[in-house]
C-alpha cells in the first residue's frame, strides 16, 4: 500500500512553481498578502531591498519573498493584522526584513516599539512564528539615522529574542551601484542574510 502511495503522481496543483519573489509599492493598495500563494510555508516580508534575493540560492522549500518599496514598520503591521488567516492557513513563519525606512524616526521610537510588541502579539495569537532580521548597519546615512538603526535593531533583540537574527556586520553589505542614498544592497548582501536565516529556521 505505501509503494502504491509513493507512485502517485502530483497534483497540477503540487507541479506548480510557486512565485520566487513579488515586487510591489507600499501604496495603501498594494497593502495585502492575497498574492502568497497556497503552498507557501514561509513568507519574506521585505522592502525593496527584498528584490535583491531574486539571484540568491539555497532557498527553502515553499518561500516566498514579498517586496514592498518603501515599506515602513507600520506598513507592515497594517499588512499582518489585515491578513486572512484562513488563506495564509499553510504559512508557519514569516521573515522581517523591514526598518531602514524609518531611519529618520529618530525623534521618538517609543510607537514604532509598541508596533513591534503587537506584531508579535499577533505571531502568537495566529499561532506562527516571526523571525526579524536585524537591519544592516549602513555607514552612508548621517550619524543620528545610523543611531535609530542600531536602536531599532536593539529593540527587536529585546521583543523578538531567539528569534532575532542579528544585523550583518560593514563589511558585509555590498551597496548597489546605482543607489544614491546608500541603503540598498545587492545579491551578495542578500544571500548572507538568507543563510542566517536558514539557520534560524532549522
Amino acid at each position: 500500500m505505501a509503494a502504491e502511495a509513493a507512485l502517485t503522481p502530483p497534483t497540477p496543483q503540487e507541479r506548480r512553481a510557486i512565485p520566487r519573489i513579488i515586487i510591489k509599492g507600499a501604496g495603501k493598495n498594494n497593502l495585502h498578502l492575497r498574492d502568497v500563494d497556497p503552498q507557501t510555508k514561509t513568507v519574506v516580508i521585505a522592502d525593496s531591498n527584498g528584490k535583491a534575493f531574486h539571484n540568491a540560492t539555497n532557498f527553502p522549500e515553499k518561500t516566498q519573498i514579498l517586496a514592498f518599496s518603501g515599506l515602513k514598520i507600520p506598513n507592515l503591521y497594517d499588512l499582518l493584522y489585515n491578513s486572512d488567516k484562513n488563506a495564509l492557513q499553510n504559512v508557519k513563519t514569516y521573515v522581517v526584513a523591514v526598518g531602514v525606512n524609518n531611519r529618520a524616526d529618530d525623534d521618538d521610537i517609543a510607537p514604532l516599539a509598541d508596533l513591534m510588541r503587537s506584531i508579535q502579539h499577533w505571531a502568537s495569537h495566529r499561532n506562527v512564528r516571526i523571525i526579524w532580521t536585524g537591519i544592516p548597519q549602513f555607514h552612508t546615512p548621517p550619524e543620528n539615522m545610523q543611531r535609530t538603526i542600531y536602536d531599532l535593531n536593539c529593540l527587536a533583540k529585546d521583543i523578538f529574542e531567539q528569534d532575532f537574527v542579528p544585523a550583518i556586520s560593514y563589511d558585509q553589505i555590498y551597496p548597489a551601484p546605482w543607489d544614491i542614498t546608500g541603503i540598498h544592497y545587492t545579491t551578495p548582501t542578500a544571500q548572507i542574510i538568507l543563510d542566517s536565516v536558514i539557520k534560524h529556521l532549522n
